[in-house]
């Protein structure tokens, strides 16, 4: 029985599972090709170096453990590598100046073997901010201080008839007494506190060398003065005044006058308990060593109060004269340059952590991550966010550089959040990332999620497991649409899972986007970049260095109507890519160990002046000298796949040239008469599923026999390809189509044809035994819309 068939879709890439099981759409393989929803199957586009690739001289940096960055400000994109350094560069390769701070030691903090995995960064504003979980953080050895001075406070107005002393371990300093009642002579200016607190004082300075009054205060300043008993005495049982040293029972009792920095300890009941809280004096104006003051809030005397700012995360601050400045976030100041040339610009100050500004080590701690490393640094609804262990902390939100409470008293909404692993498995957090207003994080075995749809608070702030998912994490997941993509194992390969949480409605899953290509990406996944604008994640591998794994996707409300894999290889190792709208950097080593930056115009667009793009990697444009020669610069060429095409001002735009090599000299055998593009041609490739006869159910007929007679291959735009046909017969069967048809008005002298049509291929061969293939390693487009096939279809049974 004659049959025939149309793939209808060539848009899902590959699948490793059996025919079978194969989905409509889905491909034995596909090599340097893009599922493209508008344009078809088509052939990735080609990349072009950068104006100023090579870099001059080769980075001083080792880009296989160094840690690359990619800062986007919206306006401006940057990308910078990190390894025990840093340098910063734009998408056009130009390079920026990178100061350091004269102030500590930044690069002493970035010292690490394996930058790539002892850092983490993240950008807020114009600070991009680094973390080295290498790096131990600690306290500066600086306590606050205490005034050592005590206070006596006449509460009460004098009386006639009184006694008033001062005594000082056990000894009388100061002594005065007011007239009887019956002194008719007396006048009440002798009962006046302000005098009698003046007498008092003036007998005070007999032993000691700083005695301040005003008013119903003296102040007395001596060495050691607080660890003495010193008692205000009268005549009365109850006492009317108080000395006030180190505590107080309660604020009524502190005095309107008194030594700017004296420090007391409210206790309450007496009770040492973190309901304690601590007051100092600051002075209302200035100019006086003893002045009017208020008691406000402060930190224990004797205990540290400041994180050391070299052992925490620094920052590499963008500056207003375009260059950077690499500092410890310890608030000094940056002077910088007059843009376009000057000696002074003006300052910026730096960023500094908050000190603890009130309470003890009891009722506002030094958060936990002190004394050990910073494994994740980021962001989250306008707090910084910290993972050290098993703990996720968030700052203020008052500030990103504040991880103190702002009051021992209370516990404020905008305080900073501290919260602990809540499984019951061991296990350490190890990154986070911001997803649908949630913050996921991740440990080695678990994922866990932040709600944030709500106002985060301390109160409120609870840490959740929602999936249980050994996760390998070399990769940082990313954040994908609705979706968080991680990296998992699969022994000898690696895949990923796409995490969906839906805190609203309590839904969460990680379903495995790989499972299907299981062997795809070998070795560890080290590195996730996503293209939001073209649906597309590339995905680097530590065994396939000269790869990029490309997945596209597409979703339709809440179907997914694409899910596509496919390998993109280049011609020299890729260390890096990273997307900016419709366009992809890609960052690779050559041979030399130079550094070539390129980029991927994912859009496609035709080369400007040749109506068509051109499919060559690494492509740049030269102009011959007089003897038809020109140079490739820092580029290892192999005449294998170098091409060299005739630019848009040359006597034949579009067509390629013959030539010949020596070293890194080029020499044409024809005058181009203008300029030339060069650079490596790549092979693509598409293995179709072949076709597959299923009952009304979908389920594969494998009882009977298809022949395959041939396939009309339906393209839009081709230049030149092939169609291999294998069997274990007759070896591979190699069938060519080229647009330069012989009496086709396309056809033209000194043009190269790019046409629409069908080509016709034969197969003539049993489904089950053989295989097919097109692709091309020419420089012209590849668009293929369709593929129809014609086959007999032999009936060997029946089935029940």
């Amino acid at each position: 029985m004659l049959i025939d068939g149309s793939y209808t879709n060539l848009l899902q890439g590959i699948s490793q599972q059996p025919d079978s099981q194969k989905l409509v759409g889905q491909c034995n393989d596909m090599q340097n090709m893009s599922a493209d929803i508008v344009d078809g199957l088509k052939r990735r586009p080609g990349t072009k170096q950068v104006p100023n690739s090579p870099l001059v001289g080769t980075l001083n940096l080792n880009t296989d453990v160094g840690k690359f960055y990619h800062y986007d400000t919206g306006e401006e994109q940057y990308w910078m590598l990190w390894d025990n350094g840093v340098r910063v560069f734009d998408f056009e390769g130009n390079e920026y100046t990178v100061n350091i701070s004269a102030f500590g030691d930044p690069l002493a903090y970035l010292e690490s073997y394996d930058p790539k995995r002892d850092y983490s960064i993240t950008t807020i504003g114009d600070y991009t901010l680094i973390a080295n979980r290498k790096i131990t953080t600690s306290k500066r050895a600086e306590v606050k201080s205490q005034q050592d001075s005590v206070l006596i406070v006449l509460t009460q107005a004098g009386d006639f008839g009184m006694t008033y002393s001062i005594e000082v371990d056990g000894i009388n300093r100061a002594e005065y007494s007011t007239p009887p009642v019956t002194d008719t002579e007396a006048t009440g200016y002798e009962t006046d506190a302000h005098v009698i607190m003046a007498a008092l004082a003036s007998d005070l300075e007999y032993y000691y060398n700083v005695v301040n009054h005003t008013d119903n205060v003296i102040s007395i300043e001596g060495e050691g003065l607080q660890n003495s008993e010193v008692v205000f005495k009268d005549a009365r049982s109850d006492g009317t005044g108080v000395v006030i040293s180190t505590t107080v029972k309660s604020t009524g009792s502190l005095p309107k006058y008194a030594k700017p920095g004296h420090v007391v300890q409210v206790t309450g009941d007496g009770t040492r308990d973190i309901n304690d809280y601590y007051l100092e004096a600051v002075p209302v104006q200035t100019g006086f060593s003893f002045r009017e003051v208020v008691w406000r809030e402060t930190t224990a005397p004797g205990m540290q109060y400041r994180l050391e700012p070299d052992s925490m995360p620094h920052a590499l601050i963008r500056l207003s004269d375009g260059t950077f400045f690499l500092t410890a976030v310890n608030g000094t100041s940056i002077y910088t340059a007059v843009p376009g040339g000057g000696w002074f610009g003006g300052s910026v100050d730096v960023q500094q952590w908050s000190n603890r500004s009130s309470g003890d080590d009891t009722s506002n701690p030094f958060k936990l991550f002190v004394g050990g490393g910073i494994d994740f640094i980021g962001s989250f609804q306008e707090r910084l966010v910290l993972i050290s262990g098993e703990i996720l902390f968030l700052s203020s939100l008052d500030g990103f550089f504040d991880f103190f409470n702002k009051t021992a008293l209370t516990l404020l909404d905008t305080d900073p959040i501290e919260l602990a692993n809540p499984s019951t498995k061991i296990s350490k957090l190890r990154t986070a990332v911001t997803h649908d207003k949630n913050l996921v994080v991740f440990s080695a075995s678990q994922q866990f999620v932040l709600p944030g749809g709500a106002e985060l608070t301390p109160s409120r702030a609870a840490l959740q497991v929602i999936t249980d998912f050994n996760a390998s994490l070399n990769a940082e997941p990313v954040a994908v649409g609705n979706t968080v993509l991680f990296d998992i194992s699969y022994g000898k390969s690696s895949g990923i899972r796409e995490l969906f949480t839906d805190t609203q409605n309590a839904i969460t899953d990680a379903r495995s986007i790989t499972d299907h290509v299981r062997n795809l990406i070998p070795g560890d996944i080290h590195y996730m970049a996503v293209g939001s604008n073209v649906n597309m994640v590339g995905v680097l591998s530590t065994d396939d260095p000269n790869a990029v794994y490309v997945y596209q996707h597409l979703w339709s409300e809440e179907q997914r109507v694409q899910s596509a894999w496919s390998r993109w290889d280049f011609p020299y190792q890729v260390h890096r890519i990273m997307f900016s709208k419709e366009r992809m950097l890609i960052i690779m080593k050559d041979l030399d160990q130079q550094v070539i930056l390129c980029t991927m115009d994912i859009a496609d667009a035709p080369e400007p002046g040749i109506n068509f793009p051109l499919y060559l990697d690494t492509q740049d444009t030269a102009t011959p000298d007089v003897n038809l020669q020109f140079f490739v610069p820092d580029l290892s060429i192999s005449t294998d796949n170098f091409m060299v095409i005739q630019g848009a001002n040359a006597k034949y735009p579009g067509t390629s040239l013959q030539f010949s090599v020596s070293g890194q000299v080029v020499t044409l055998n024809e005058d181009p008469e203008g300029t030339v593009i060069y650079g490596h041609v790549f092979n693509s490739s598409y293995d179709p599923m072949m076709p597959m006869m299923k009952d009304q159910n979908g389920v594969a007929i494998r009882t009977n026999r298809l022949i395959v007679n041939s396939f009309n291959i339906m393209f839009s735009a081709a230049g030149v390809f092939y169609f291999d046909v294998k069997d274990e017969w007759n070896g591979v069967r190699t069938q060519t189509f080229d647009s330069r048809i012989l009496g086709n008005t396309t056809t033209v002298f000194g043009e190269q044809p790019v046409i629409p049509g069908v080509f016709n291929a034969g197969v003539s061969g049993d489904r089950d035994q053989v295989t097919a293939r097109i692709w091309t390693a020419h420089f012209t487009p590849l668009r293929i819309n369709d593929i129809e096939w014609t086959g007999q279809f032999t009936k060997r049974g029946r089935r029940f």
